[in-house]
């Protein structure tokens, strides 16, 4: 490696990584996806997905407290189980962090396609050419501010993170003051779908992948001031902070929402996803608020080029940390004189780029997104339970015996959620690495070791998949194990392995985590 990181981010700027990756496009679109799984009850899927977030939040809060490293969240399945499991989580978050800058990219193209509709195609659905095109352009301006060091990208995207709270705020006074229908709310039944249509707007509905950011603060580890102190922070508060806001703009979506203003049958919530551009832009059009819709347009542009900028900076440590681990070309590992690692920008931006052509459209982009982020929660509370005895003073989760289970059993069901057959399109994209680790990582000897400490973990995904696929309909799957016994199967099947997983360790820690202050216990 060439070149070293530099300490400049404090704990607002590492907390406007975390709430400024949380805080983009998603609470423009994702209302109205949700509550076409869910109906009025999508209120309520904001809140449990916030608190299910929260515990896995506490989690990798005390794994970048413990072990703060660039591109910390790749790493830790290394330190805990070794290479193939490291490499089969990195991967993932490498190729989710890829996908959520192109996500946001192609969010501001779609949004902005209200007043450039050139930008579409017809009907709104997806990008045009022109629109690609503008997306891929976003990519390179996002390329161009992380060139310019840690301290200025830090600095711009904080400013930027303060900017854009402001329309998502300025939305909640206007609804709450413009004396709100209840139309929606009561229109019909309020759960259409049941409590199986919240928990699938949690997974599928594209929630998870709004809150999704908390952990980006952990990959900025290696530039933070006070990584101890800071990082356990920042995920907490920009988690907290999303879970309050997210919440309130889920109710103003539903207390803004005009049927016949927007051309649809009352009640048909499903129908939601063919609005042509952010559903809170086009309530707001129907009312007749004319510059709250320019004032979103313009915040449609902004607060998803943060959100993607932060998401180009973490991805890049991230491919930066696979490199270092041996799992990518050790020239990734190089940084230039502004302590920026130029090479691991490039990779991002390239498959970014690749991400946009077969995913034009926030909408199916973010199926993706979801899907590739909640598979890579799961290894953080097994990782969490091994390591912490080896890990550094700093914060420590109360009570880890029984929130490490609880977190890995909330990880699980968030991949269930997904449904049938996504989850084994996410599976299948996590394993599709595994030719680059074979070519990089082929001697005999360590394969074997790394396949015993790694077999649980594919018995897990197995056991996740056969129960997607026998699960009840709700979920997609063949209704084998009804609604709600598949449930109750895969909060059992997730504690069981959680032991094994946890008994199935090969702690291999670097020697600078391993100082006179490690804790025994």
């Amino acid at each position: 490696m060439t070149g070293s990181f530099r300490r400049e981010l404090g704990l607002f700027q590492l907390t406007m990584f975390g709430f400024g990756a949380i805080l983009g496009a998603g609470w423009l679109f994702a209302p109205a996806k949700a509550a076409a799984l869910a109906g009025p009850a999508e209120v309520f899927a904001w809140v449990i997905a916030g608190l299910m977030l929260m515990t896995l939040a506490l989690v990798y809060a005390e794994l970048g407290s413990s072990f703060p490293t660039a591109g910390g969240v790749a790493k830790y399945s290394d330190y805990s189980h070794g290479p193939l499991l490291g490499f089969i989580t990195g991967w993932s978050i490498f190729l989710a962090g890829a996908s959520y800058s192109s996500l946001e990219a192609v969010a501001s193209a779609q949004a902005l396609s209200f007043l450039f509709p050139s930008l579409a195609r017809s009907g709104g659905s997806s990008l045009s050419p022109l629109g690609v095109l503008f997306a891929f352009g976003l990519l390179a301006l996002f390329f161009s501010l992380n060139m310019a060091g840690v301290r200025k990208v830090g600095g711009f995207l904080s400013g930027l993170t303060l900017l854009k709270m402001l329309v998502p705020i300025t939305v909640l006074v206007f609804v709450l003051s413009a004396h709100p229908s209840t139309t929606a709310v009561f229109s019909g039944n309020f759960a259409p779908s049941g409590i199986a249509g919240v928990f699938m707007a949690v997974s599928a509905g594209g929630i998870i992948s709004t809150y999704s950011g908390f952990r980006q603060p952990i990959d900025m580890a290696a530039e933070a001031k006070n990584p101890r102190r800071d990082i356990p922070r920042a995920v907490i508060y920009s988690t907290l902070i999303s879970i309050v806001l997210y919440t309130m703009l889920g109710l103003a979506f539903l207390l803004t929402l005009n049927w016949g203003a927007l051309g649809l049958p009352i009640g048909n919530w499903k129908a939601l996803t063919l609005l042509r551009s952010s559903p809170f832009v086009d309530s707001a059009a129907a009312m007749g608020a004319v510059w709250l819709v320019a004032f979103m347009l313009l915040d449609s542009v902004y607060s998803p080029m943060g959100e993607s900028g932060v998401y180009f900076t973490t991805s890049s440590r991230v491919s930066f940390a696979m490199a270092e681990q041996g799992y990518l070309p050790k020239a990734l590992c190089d940084l230039n004189d502004n302590g920026v690692p130029t090479k691991a920008l490039l990779l991002g931006l390239a498959l970014s780029a690749l991400f946009i052509i077969p995913f034009p459209s926030w909408y199916q982009m973010v199926e993706v997104a979801s899907g590739l982020t909640v598979i890579t929660y799961s290894m953080g509370p097994v990782s969490a339970a091994v390591l912490r005895r080896f890990g550094q003073e700093g914060f420590r989760v109360p009570l880890y015996k029984a929130l490490g289970p609880a977190a890995f059993a909330v990880a699980s069901l968030l991949i269930y959620w997904f449904g049938w057959p996504y989850t084994l399109y996410v599976v299948g994209m996590a394993m599709l690495g595994l030719p680059v680790y074979l070519y990089f990582r082929h001697e005999v000897n360590e394969l074997m070791s790394a396949a015993k400490s790694a077999g649980w973990y594919v018995a897990y995904l197995a056991l996740m998949l056969f129960i997607s696929f026998a699960g009840s309909s709700q979920f997609g799957g063949m209704n084998y194990i009804r609604f709600p016994m598949d449930q109750f199967s895969v909060v059992i099947a997730a504690i069981a392995l959680y032991w094994v997983g946890v008994k199935s360790a090969a702690p291999n820690l670097p020697s600078r985590f391993l100082t006179t202050s490690y804790r025994v216990a």
